[in-house]
């Protein structure tokens, strides 16, 4: 369904009018060429997902009325930690992992990271499209400064179990809970240090997996592991 993201939206109830101006306003009204009827699904990036329909038009802003409203809630969250790789993998990261379901994003700084200096206001334009393209009412939280490596070991300790995929890894996995808060570990393409990868196995809440196949490109890991997750029980929607 078309969709379009207003993140100032709050909790409405069905008759209730919204009204969308600037680019997104032109985009549907100019490049989509939206008609009078025509559905429109409003997400907030919050769990928010509002059924509207088209009720007026003019060249430069459209008002929708709410047909239906519904909170999303989560049973469990998967928030990334990356150390990120060279611009345009990591760009295809921050699709990927909206689409996924990832609720935030921490880029960390390890001895092969290659990106350091992401365009904070570029990387949230990317994931609005993301939510666009893929439904997702959940926007990740995402901050483009970058943490050091020894205290993201510091914020992982908070997690239920924190997912690191290597070679030397278990192909089997136990989740403790099906809902609760975890974390997935992603390195660079040139991977971790011997030092970097034997601290985060140190963690008492690190499991590490390996998945059977091929080295894997950034981007395709994120997808993969995350989808491994799912497939074993995770519930991230």
């Amino acid at each position: 369904m078309r969709a379009i993201v207003l993140e100032e939206v709050e909790l409405t109830s069905a008759g209730e009018k919204l009204e969308v101006l600037g680019q997104s306003a032109l985009h549907l009204i100019k490049v989509v060429r939206i008609k009078i009827a025509e559905k429109v699904l409003v997400l907030n990036g919050r769990g928010l997902k509002i059924l509207t329909e088209v009720s007026n038009l003019d060249k430069k802003k459209l008002e929708l009325t709410v047909v239906e409203c519904q909170k999303i809630e989560r049973e469990s969250t998967l928030d990334l930690f990356l150390a990120p790789p060279k611009k345009e993998a990591f760009e295809d990261i921050l699709r990927n992992s909206c689409e996924l379901g990832i609720a935030k994003i921490h880029l960390v700084e390890s001895a092969y990271s290659q990106f350091k200096n992401p365009n904070s206001e570029r990387c949230q334009r990317i994931l609005i499209g993301a939510m666009e393209q893929s439904n997702n009412c959940y926007k990740p939280l995402f901050d483009s400064g970058l943490t050091t490596f020894a205290n993201s070991l510091t914020l992982l300790e908070a997690y239920q179990q924190v997912f690191y995929f290597s070679p030397n890894g278990e192909n089997s996995l136990q989740l403790e809970d099906k809902a609760g808060k975890y974390a997935l570990f992603i390195g660079p393409e040139a991977g971790l240090t011997e030092n970097e990868e034997t601290s985060l196995k140190d963690l008492k809440n690190s499991v590490t997996i390996r998945l059977p196949s091929p080295i894997l490109r950034a981007p395709t890991a994120v997808s993969a592991a995350t989808g491994f997750l799912m497939g074993h029980g995770l519930k991230i929607f």
